[in-house]
């Protein structure tokens, strides 16, 4: 049917461009293969397709079970594919679809009326992760570039990602002249008193080029005032300021903040990629980088779509030193364990961490943002509070999670992390 012309199957790649008689062998040989002891599928192997195709393709050609790890039910559930102990069940529902597939076209159903089912489940699974509370920083990361044409499924997954790097209040606002929404910087002050937090507007335009017209400047400074935003964040999937700084936006941004600045006023307007702002959830979830007020400095220092993806690059390439992680997670394991009546707090940690052989010495910040970071690569199971942080797995298979987790960022990113 493929080679007739009559069947594009959603999950089946087969070789194209053969001439009748290499069809026709080809199809002797599959049959063949099919009828073996072997079977067709010789192998399989994670790869990162298309984010808008299946959990998984099958090479008919290859004999090779392409397991999709850009889909966002494999993203959810990787660190099982990557297991060989514990691959097989999933393996086994990638190839189930991919053989009910085949057998509609066998029953001889019409291609829309299977197109239709196979979506409809692709759909389902995808909608099981996303309604799931089992997502991790990286998941969030790769919703998020999922959704750049998607308007509402943008601004919801543009707050996901402000969560994930460990803002509170984020709060969907929307509505006609109205940002999608804020998040807030709970900031101590500094030594000196100096206020710390701040809060940011939230702005996600999904689609094409965002135009001066679009971007609306005057329109983003008129929320910033109503809502007492001290910066404001537009993301998308690019914009008219490529030209550099001689384009209007970028100039009305400048004024607008060099007008503010003489007040005494800090108000500031940031551009930025979607793809970047995936990057930034990423590696803030899983490197030291001076938590949010070390992220101000991308909001303060940055106005056009390429000036903040050099921030993040500057941020992706650092090495950060390592953070003691089996350490922290013993030592809240082992205070859990003498007092299971009460909580514990950070300054417990910090005072038994400098018991251990060697001693680990860190200040409270660090700590919180070092199980912050932990929360992020291993949700449900790490809970970093206010003044308190708990876990509800062993630390060494904590650690294994967090392990997986990072095992899923791009190549790029993982040779600057160390777990």
């Amino acid at each position: 049917m493929v080679y007739e012309n009559r069947a594009t199957p959603f999950y089946l790649r087969f070789p194209s461009e053969l001439s009748v008689e290499a069809q026709t062998e080809f199809l002797e040989n599959l049959k063949q293969q099919s009828e073996g002891e072997d079977g067709l599928l010789r192998s399989t192997e994670l790869s990162a397709l298309d984010s808008t195709e299946g959990l998984a393709v099958f090479d008919v050609q290859d004999g090779k079970l392409l397991i999709n790890s850009s889909h966002p039910f494999i993203a959810a559930f990787q660190e099982y594919f990557t297991d060989p102990r514990r691959s097989l069940p999933l393996e086994m529902l990638a190839m189930s679809e991919i053989l009910m597939e085949s057998h509609m076209y066998h029953m001889g159903l019409e291609e829309g009326v299977i197109r239709d089912v196979i979506g409809r489940r692709d759909e389902l699974l995808r909608q099981f992760v996303r309604t799931s509370a089992r997502r991790t920083a990286g998941m969030i990361a790769l919703a998020l570039t999922e959704a750049m044409d998607n308007e509402n499924k943008l601004e919801e997954e543009m707050r996901a990602a402000f969560e994930a790097m460990g803002f509170a209040n984020v709060i969907h606002i929307g509505g006609k002249g109205e940002p999608d929404g804020t998040a807030e910087a709970h900031l101590a002050a500094a030594e000196d008193g100096t206020v710390q937090r701040y809060k940011v507007g939230l702005e996600a335009k999904s689609g094409g080029k965002v135009s001066a017209k679009r971007l609306g400047v005057s329109g983003i400074g008129r929320h910033m005032e109503k809502h007492n935003c001290n910066h404001h964040l537009v993301i998308g999937n690019s914009f008219s300021t490529s030209t550099g700084e001689d384009s209007a936006s970028v100039l009305e941004i400048n004024t607008y903040k060099e007008d503010n600045k003489r007040k005494g006023i800090e108000k500031t307007i940031t551009l930025m990629h979607i793809d970047d702002l995936a990057r930034l959830v990423r590696i803030v979830s899983a490197k030291r980088v001076g938590g949010l007020s070390r992220i101000r400095d991308l909001f303060r220092n940055c106005v056009t779509p390429e000036e903040s993806k050099e921030w993040v690059d500057r941020l992706a390439a650092e090495t950060p030193e390592n953070w003691p992680y089996l350490d922290i997670l013993e030592t809240v394991w082992h205070l859990a364990e003498e007092q299971p009546n009460e909580a514990v707090e950070y300054a417990a940690v910090i005072t038994e961490l400098r018991h251990r052989t060697p001693p680990v010495r860190m200040n409270k910040q660090d700590l919180i943002e070092c199980c912050k970071s932990m929360q992020g690569m291993a949700r449900d199971v790490v809970f970093a509070r206010v003044n308190t942080v708990e876990i509800d797995r062993r630390p060494d298979l904590i650690l294994e999670d967090i392990k997986t987790a990072v095992g899923e960022y791009p190549e790029e990113e993982r040779r600057t992390i160390y777990i």
